[in-house]
């Protein structure tokens, strides 16, 4: 069962009480979740995880839910690890790994997160979801939603890839562009509620186990994968309480374009990472070399990640004996556009001509 004690803001630290559906800090700052985790070490080891469910619910003491039966699962976590063979250059890491999150449920490392977050809601009795979402989020909360039975609603970016709008729409969630929060909807954007992020840490349990209760040296979070860093850079600090790894800690480095939040600064900052910045074609000529050489579609935030690590290495910022991981958030199919720009299909296709032979038209 779960070890969670209380809630604590990751600004000013205030504390807040569990038991009903909370949003951010009075000061504006996202709320943590705390567990006992002396509680955790005494009752709990780490050989007995391989025991658990074959989902991210084999860390439930670690996790916020209080009621099993209320947890809501597609059979999230568990995801790939795959070792680089062929497209590791002479300045790329010597060990570089894709953690492919793209394998979840909805194709997305946001299940993580709602499978944590709508599990909260329905002991809370939360019945309407609403958020702002980057598109390779924005599956996840629809297809958790329809798992629930709860209604959402998805605010998207104009222009967001066809494959997630209409998964979106197929899985019953209302989509809208442009749209004010709604009077009696639950926020679940980006840090204004405290579960998301308790789903999203145990991708840091995760690769701690794949890789025998140790962890890489260097960890690169996907474009814009605030969210995510905050959560590994706590699974990383209980892991490391709980005494299931090593003092050393890995060094997170988030891609981005713009300013981080605030959250996610600190805890790069903290980890003694950076902040990395890759151009749109970068991230396009490493997705499609990964992927004739590796077998792995990537998003175009994975592409962006896996680029960074190469970069950091050429930089000497990464040590060639370090091991590296790069986080795929999301599986390349739900980005066909970004693939479409090097390989646009018209009339006169093989493809075509293949299917009117076989098929008459």
């Amino acid at each position: 069962m779960t070890t969670l004690t209380h809630l604590e803001c990751a600004l000013c630290n205030r504390r807040w009480e569990t038991g009903m559906a909370q949003t951010v800090c009075s000061c504006g700052g996202p709320l943590l979740a705390r567990y006992d985790l002396t509680l955790a070490r005494e009752s709990w080891n780490r050989e007995w995880v391989a025991n658990g469910p074959l989902t991210q619910w084999r860390y439930l003491p670690v996790l916020p839910a209080r009621r099993p039966n209320a947890i809501v699962s597609l059979g999230e976590g568990l995801t790939p690890l795959v070792r680089l063979a062929r497209a590791v250059d002479e300045g790329g890491p010597g060990e570089l790994w894709i953690k492919d999150e793209g394998a979840n449920p909805a194709h997305t490392v946001a299940a993580r997160e709602f499978s944590c977050l709508l599990s909260l809601c329905a002991e809370f009795g939360v019945s309407r979801v609403e958020a702002t979402l980057a598109p390779g989020d924005a599956t996840a909360l629809a297809a958790y939603s329809a798992r629930s039975g709860l209604q959402s609603r998805i605010r998207l970016p104009r222009g967001a890839p066809s494959a997630i709008y209409l998964s979106c729409r197929a899985y019953g969630a209302e989509v809208v562009t442009e749209a004010a929060e709604s009077a009696g909807w639950f926020n679940a954007s980006d840090f204004q509620e405290p579960y998301r992020i308790e789903g999203a840490k145990t991708l840091g349990y995760e690769l701690a186990e794949q890789f025998r209760w140790s962890l890489p040296e260097v960890i690169v979070c996907p474009e814009d994968g605030d969210l995510l860093s905050v959560a590994l850079w706590k699974a990383i600090a209980e892991l490391g309480e709980l005494g299931w790894i090593a003092p050393q800690k890995p060094r997170l480095y988030l891609v981005k374009k713009d300013e981080p939040a605030p959250a996610a600064r600190l805890a790069v900052s903290a980890s003694g990472g950076a902040v990395v910045t890759i151009e749109r074609e970068v991230e396009r000529e490493t997705a499609l070399e990964i992927a004739a050489a590796e077998g792995v579609l990537l998003s175009p935030a994975g592409a962006a990640a896996v680029a960074a690590a190469r970069r950091l290495r050429s930089s000497g910022l990464v040590q060639p004996q370090e091991r590296t991981v790069a986080i795929n958030p999301a599986s390349g199919l739900l980005f066909a556009e970004f693939y479409a720009v090097r390989f646009p299909r018209n009339e006169a296709s093989e493809a075509d001509k293949l299917g009117g032979l076989i098929t008459p038209r």
